[in-house]
């Protein structure tokens, strides 16, 4: 920057982060079916996917978007 300019002004937007869940994996909850239970199959009114207690998730990663608009 020159000292007689102006700095040019930027807005930064920084937009929420999200995130969903798409394998869960419970041994309990699979022993107790016979290996039928699924963490996305669940009735209409169920907040699926169901964790279980035991339930594993892979690691959450996190997810950063900004933009510059000119």
């Amino acid at each position: 920057m020159l000292s007689n300019s102006t700095p040019t002004a930027r807005k930064l937007t920084t937009y929420p982060l999200t995130m969903s869940l798409s394998e869960v994996t419970s041994e309990r909850a699979s022993n107790l079916t016979g290996g039928l239970w699924s963490a996305s199959i669940g009735a209409t009114y169920d907040d699926l996917p169901e964790v279980p207690p035991d339930g594993e998730t892979p690691p959450l990663k996190p997810l950063k978007k900004e933009h510059l608009h000119p």
